[in-house]
C-alpha cells in the first residue's frame, strides 16, 4: 500500500482561566477578546449591574431589609417619595440587606421604599467565538470577569510500529511554545501534527 487512512480522538488537552479582567467601556453591546485562545466551551461572565427595586420595610423599626439580589457591592440611592435617605446617617448596606440600625430616618415599618443598588451578575455571552465575545449590561468603568477554558497548543507526531500499524505519539501541550514528543526508538517517525485547534 502507498497509503493508510489514520483515524483517532484528537481530545485538546484544556486549561482554566478564572476571573480574567477586562475593563468597561460601555453599559451598550461591546466585545471582549480573550487572552488565551482558542475557547472551545461556553465562557462565564461576572459583570457588575445597577438595578432599581422596590424593598418593603420590615415589620419593626431598624428591621434589615434582604436586596432581590446578590453580590451587591453598594447601595446608590434608597428614596421613598419626596424623601431620600442617607448612606450611614440613616442605612447600611449589611449581608446583602438595607440595614436600617443606624439611628437615623427610616420609612415606616411595612411600607415599601425604592432602593437602587450595583452588584455582580452572572450573565452568557453573546456571538463567543473562539478568540471572544459580545457582552451588555455591565457598568462602564468596572470590570469584567470572565471564566473559561481554552485548548493548550500540542505538537503529536505520527508513527509506524515494526508490525505495520501507524500510531499517534502526543507532545507536551503548552500555551504557546508546544515540545515535540520524543520518539522510542522501535517506532519510524513519519510526520507532526501541529494541534492548534
Amino acid at each position: 500500500p502507498v497509503d493508510r487512512r489514520l483515524v483517532y480522538a484528537a481530545e485538546a488537552n484544556m486549561a482554566q482561566v478564572n476571573s480574567e479582567p477586562h475593563g468597561s467601556t460601555t453599559e451598550g453591546m461591546q466585545h471582549v477578546a480573550f487572552d488565551r485562545w482558542p475557547v472551545l466551551e461556553p465562557a462565564t461572565v461576572h459583570i457588575t449591574r445597577r438595578k432599581t427595586a422596590q424593598v418593603v420595610h420590615g415589620s419593626f423599626v431598624g428591621a434589615a431589609d434582604p436586596l432581590p439580589d446578590g453580590s451587591v457591592i453598594r447601595i446608590n440611592s434608597v428614596t421613598q417619595g419626596a424623601k431620600t435617605f442617607a448612606s450611614d446617617t440613616d442605612y447600611k448596606l449589611t449581608a446583602q440587606q438595607v440595614d436600617w440600625s443606624p439611628a437615623g430616618d427610616e420609612p415606616t415599618p411595612g411600607s415599601s421604599y425604592t432602593v437602587t443598588y450595583e452588584y455582580i451578575g452572572t450573565e452568557g455571552v453573546q456571538n463567543q467565538t473562539q478568540r471572544g465575545f459580545d457582552i451588555a449590561g455591565a457598568l462602564p468603568s468596572t470590570l469584567i470577569l470572565v471564566d473559561y477554558r481554552y485548548a493548550l497548543r500540542r505538537i503529536d507526531r505520527i508513527v509506524m510500529g515494526r508490525d505495520g500499524l501507524i500510531n499517534v505519539v502526543k507532545g507536551i501541550p503548552a500555551t504557546w511554545q508546544p515540545v515535540e514528543p520524543d520518539v522510542p526508538a522501535s517506532l519510524l517517525p513519519l510526520g507532526l501534527l501541529y494541534q492548534t485547534w
